[in-house]
């Protein structure tokens, strides 16, 4: 194994691409070969041993060997790795949250319980652990049946909106496009865009005067899981709530959009069709947790924390009443998916268009789109 590392090193001083190493990392890592990819990666850390290897070389190298055993290694590995990247992951939440969705979707959950073991009594992996839990529920391990994450998740006394979440899904969460990833990178399926060619079931809809009775904190609600859009990408959105009395409540036949919000985003009409609330959440889920055209989204735990946020907020209920609650009305109500033609969306991937009736006669309204 020292050989291979030294071949390695000797190898990258002369390399134009690195496809070789990184291939013999991964099977480093499968075969259990933990010290000698630590011994790698320290290595080309300690200037002596990589006098003429290109820094670009010594980026690509360093963070496959963390990723191959973050996603390959035994229990003894993943710990190591974890080492590696500790003051990463104890002061970047967003390596923390990359790390904890790279873990669940990889492992066991024995094998992650094993790991949460290991590195409980540490307090400042505090912010990754409810992370590594959060990610484990979104990728369907069994943690409600854990009774240390049970005990974690009761005894915290952190000021975290995480704790909010249960540790099992709900009967809405059970259409998420989730992120697959491997040594060399990732990928997850896209649940919205531009038109489609042949839309079925299409609604008729009408533009009508509606009262807009959102609030800035609601605003925020709705908005949540397209936040990273907005700041990280290039996206846009428009998002609202209005009174809708009984008497414009859609029928099969009917839907009747808010006059102000179409012009917004140039629109006479639009197509509708009707959705479940379990495929909106799948929408919003995937914007949040996947990102838009150029950012790679806040990941799983956060992803499904923002996407019950934006529910929320689509639905006209408050943020804080009982997590059940909010459920049960967020199945109770209506839920329609607009595809759209005007300019204001870019028509590229990343196109959203919901729209939510509630039993409390108010209208969800929200358009998102983002361009690379």
């Amino acid at each position: 194994m020292i050989e291979q590392v030294e071949v390695i090193l000797s190898d990258l001083r002369h390399t134009k691409n690195v496809q070789k190493e990184c291939q013999t990392i991964n099977e480093l890592a499968k075969m259990d070969a933990t010290e000698a990819l630590v011994n790698l990666y320290q290595s080309l850390f300690d200037t002596t041993k990589t006098r003429y290897i290109p820094e670009w070389a010594i980026r690509i190298v360093s963070g496959r060997i963390t990723r191959s055993l973050i996603l390959l290694g035994s229990i003894t590995g993943v710990v190591r790795a974890l080492e590696l990247k500790q003051t990463q992951i104890k002061s970047s939440e967003q390596q923390a949250r990359y790390i904890a969705a790279m873990l669940a979707s990889a492992h066991t959950t024995e094998k992650l319980v094993a790991i949460f073991r290991k590195l409980s009594s540490d307090k400042d992996y505090h912010y990754f652990l409810t992370r590594l839990i959060q990610e484990m529920v979104v990728y369907d391990h069994n943690c409600s049946s854990v009774n240390e994450f049970k005990t974690f998740w009761e005894n915290s006394k952190e000021k975290d909106e995480i704790y909010r979440l249960p540790l099992s899904r709900s009967e809405l969460e059970h259409e998420l496009p989730l992120r697959h990833f491997t040594p060399g990178g990732s990928v997850a399926s896209m649940p919205f865009g531009p038109l489609s060619d042949k839309p079925s079931a299409i609604i008729e809809n009408s533009a009508i005067e509606l009262q807009q009775i959102t609030a800035y904190s609601t605003k925020d609600l709705i908005e949540a899981a397209l936040n990273n859009w907005m700041s990280e990408s290039n996206g846009k959105v428009i998002s609202g709530i209005y009174e809708a009395k009984s008497s414009l409540w859609p029928t099969k036949t009917q839907v009747s959009l808010p006059i102000d919000i179409l012009k917004s985003v140039g629109l006479d009409k639009a197509i509708v069709t009707e959705t479940s609330a379990r495929r909106g959440f799948g929408i919003i889920f995937g914007a949040a947790a996947n990102g838009g055209a150029y950012n790679q989204g806040i990941y799983g735990a956060e992803g499904r924390l923002s996407t019950w946020k934006t529910i929320a907020g689509l639905s006209g209920m408050d943020w804080s009443v009982p997590f059940d609650e909010l459920v049960e009305f967020a199945k109770a109500c209506k839920w329609y998916k607009i595809e759209v033609t005007s300019e204001w969306f870019y028509q590229v991937a990343w196109d959203i268009g919901l729209t939510v009736h509630s039993p409390a006669d108010t209208l969800g309204i929200l358009f998102a789109t983002d361009t690379d």
